[in-house]
């Protein structure tokens, strides 16, 4: 089977057979309840980067600085105030394996766990899961895509760690 080289467009190299492609988080599943919470943070975020709500119900117990931070430069620079009906169109969620060990994520790469965003502003302790979320949503004709990472601590409440709308 032949499959293109990334960056050359015209050239392609012999692969003598498919590999197989593993899935490897079919055993990481989320409570339904944690997924609920986790789709309501993010959906409160996302309604006020796009002013449906005022700033002031981003919690710093529930949202941390970067994304208090984006979503006010969003509201400064005139992206977010179009105050028609938000539209989410999906919701994925998917719980982040971590390999204890080592401290770094479970893919196999050398990044270490907190430097996954670009940013060391927070350490996350072992007993934490992290769940990344990514969709689509539409504020009246345009369209939008967004992602977030949500911090679980075993016994406290979800914090949005990072959110990006695109």
């Amino acid at each position: 089977m032949y499959t293109p080289i990334p960056g050359l467009a015209l050239l392609k190299s012999f692969q003598p057979y498919a590999h197989p492609i593993h899935n490897t988080t079919a055993d990481l599943q989320l409570a339904p309840e944690t997924a609920h919470s986790a789709r309501t943070l993010v959906t409160i975020g996302l309604a006020c980067a796009f002013g449906q709500r005022s700033l002031k119900t981003l919690k710093p117990e529930m949202f941390d600085p970067a994304v208090r931070r984006h979503i006010a430069a969003r509201l400064r620079n005139g992206l977010g105030l179009n105050r028609t009906h938000l539209v989410l169109h999906s919701c994925n969620l998917q719980l982040r394996r971590m390999n204890k060990e080592s401290q770094h994520l479970d893919t196999g790469t050398t990044s270490a766990r907190n430097d996954f965003y670009g940013s060391a502003s927070f350490q996350v302790p072992d007993s934490s899961q992290l769940i990344d979320l990514y969709g689509t949503l539409s504020v009246g004709d345009n369209h939008y895509a967004y992602t977030a990472l949500i911090e679980k601590p075993a016994h406290s409440a979800m914090i949005l760690r990072n959110m990006r709308v695109v």
